[in-house]
This record gives C-alpha cells, sequence and structure tokens, in this order.
C-alpha cells in the first residue's frame, strides 16, 4: 500500500508540474495495485485523477468516461468528498462542452452534496460553479459567487486569487490588489501570486514587472504556457515583437494542453481589438493557429 501510494503522489507531482504523459504512466502503474491489495480508495481516487490528465488534454469524452467510472465506486464506499469532486469534474467537462446548462445543474449539485461535508468543500464546490460564469465572462456574477465562497471559508486563499483575476478581467487594479494582498497573507509563499501580480503589471503597464513575475513562476514550473504567453504578451505590449515571437515558440514547446492554446489565441485576439495594429500580434497568431492545425 505504502509503495503503491507513493506511485501515485508521484503522479499527482507530475500532474501539478503539467508533465501529463508522466502524470498518466504513474496513474496506469498505481491503478492495478490498488486493485490487486482491494484498496478501493486508491483505486478510485486513480481513476478520477487519470481523468483529470485527459482534461487537461483536452480529451473530453476520455475524461468524462473516467470520472462516470470512479463516481459510482466512491459512491459505494461512501466516499461524500470524491463523488462530489467527480460530479465537479464531469460539470467542467460539460462546460468545455458549451453545454452551460447542464454544466451549471452539476456544478450546483455539487455544491448541494459539499454542504454536508464542511464549509471547506462548500466553498471549494462554489469556487467551481463561479468558473461557469468566468468562462461565460459574466464577471460581476463570478465575483458575487467567490465572494459568497470566502464568507463562507475565508481561508481558500486559491479562491481569493481567482477573485483577484476577475477584478483584472474587468480592469479594477486596486480591487485586484486588495484581493492579491489579502491572498499573500494567507500563503505568501505561494507560487500563483506570481501569476496574479504579473497580470496585475501588465493592466498597469509596468512591463518589465510583469516578465519578472511570470519568470518567477517558471521557475517553479517550467512547463506553465500560461507564463510563457504571458511574458510574450507583455513583450508585444512593450513593442518588442521578435522577443514575443521567441517566447511564445518557447511555450508552444512545453505544452500538451489545447486549452491552453485557444486561451492564448483569445487574449492575444482581445489585444488586436484593444490595440489595432500592434507590431507582431498576427505573427504570433499565424504560429499558435499553424501549431493547432499541425496537432
Amino acid at each position: 500500500l505504502g509503495a503503491t501510494n507513493c506511485i501515485q503522489s508521484l503522479g499527482d507531482v507530475h500532474l501539478d508540474l503539467s508533465e501529463l504523459p508522466q502524470a498518466r504512466a504513474r496513474y496506469q502503474e498505481a491503478l492495478p495495485l490498488f486493485r490487486a491489495i482491494g484498496e478501493k480508495l486508491g483505486a478510485a481516487n486513480c481513476i478520477k485523477s487519470l481523468g483529470d490528465v485527459h482534461y487537461r488534454l483536452s480529451e473530453l469524452p476520455q475524461a468524462r468516461a473516467r470520472y462516470q467510472e470512479a463516481l459510482p465506486l466512491f459512491r459505494a464506499i461512501g466516499a461524500k468528498l470524491g463523488a462530489a469532486n467527480c460530479i465537479q469534474r464531469l460539470g467542467d467537462v460539460t462546460l468545455e462542452e458549451k453545454d452551460s446548462g447542464k454544466a451549471e445543474k452539476l456544478y450546483r449539485e455539487a455544491v448541494d452534496m459539499a454542504k454536508n461535508i464542511s464549509p471547506a468543500n462548500e466553498a471549494a464546490a462554489l469556487n467551481s460553479l463561479a468558473s461557469l460564469y468566468e468562462e461565460q465572462k459574466k464577471y460581476a456574477q463570478a465575483i458575487e459567487i467567490y465572494s459568497q465562497a470566502i464568507k463562507i471559508f475565508p481561508q481558500h486563499a486559491y479562491i481569493i486569487r481567482n477573485r483577484a483575476r476577475m477584478h483584472l478581467k474587468r480592469k479594477d487594479a486596486d480591487s485586484a490588489h486588495n484581493d492579491i494582498e489579502l491572498a499573500a497573507q494567507l500563503q505568501p509563499d505561494n507560487d500563483y501570486l506570481f501569476l496574479r501580480r504579473g497580470e496585475l503589471s501588465i493592466l498597469r503597464g509596468n512591463y518589465a514587472a510583469a516578465i519578472s513575475h511570470f519568470e518567477a513562476a517558471l521557475e517553479r514550473f517550467p512547463r506553465m504556457s500560461y507564463a510563457y504567453f504571458s511574458i510574450g504578451l507583455a513583450h508585444l505590449r512593450a513593442g518588442r515583437p521578435e522577443a514575443a515571437l521567441e517566447v511564445y515558440q518557447q511555450g508552444l514547446d512545453v505544452t500538451d494542453a489545447p486549452s491552453d492554446l485557444e486561451k492564448a489565441i483569445e487574449d492575444l485576439e482581445a489585444l488586436q481589438v484593444e490595440e489595432p495594429g500592434l507590431r507582431g500580434v498576427e505573427d504570433v497568431l499565424g504560429k499558435i493557429r499553424q501549431r493547432i492545425g499541425n496537432g
């Protein structure tokens, strides 16, 4: 059991580092071992984690199949948290498939289940519900749900960071700054603070500071394509198209997730609207679209 738990935990580390093929291999190694020793919770967790790998790779049918496989296993052993998490993830898959109505039902089902587990879990489920409104670009409603979650359980620093991201989307630099610092009080060494501070620096036009923050994130997550793409965005805004193209290529070299590329295109298209004629944007868009076309 100890050895198998270690293998599964190595999969978790690979997943956190966005090393998706390695994560998949570890979970696939651990799953039959859990089954062989009759460790049902470990097996269910492995199946869910394999779903997470598929989800990160935008392999939505495979992700759904894994979550649907894990859900009755969690229910059979009375693992309420595992079941609620599976329902949340099914909501994520459904949201990616653009069925927002069904996704909302799944998220609200997860919230109702989480209420009977703990305030911390209820807040986490509300966080997923807020992501629905974020995906729909209903940032004010997302902020409302994030705020509800924070009121229920103020210790979840990641939810505060998520609310900060919504303030950034609304170009509310002061509110974003306040949330970033509030999250930092709870988790002063959290790596994701570099991302929020980098985004805030871009909003304020301090591109050198933004690049510094995103580079600090890359020291901890060398395969985080979002950090590379954000550095590229800062270079474009600063009028350095050649540097931008180089760093975008670095991001393309490390990502296995189509959703990362779609998000990068969305940010670049928004930049085109904001600053028409900005040099280098179309070249970068062409490179990313070529990658998608080849992929």
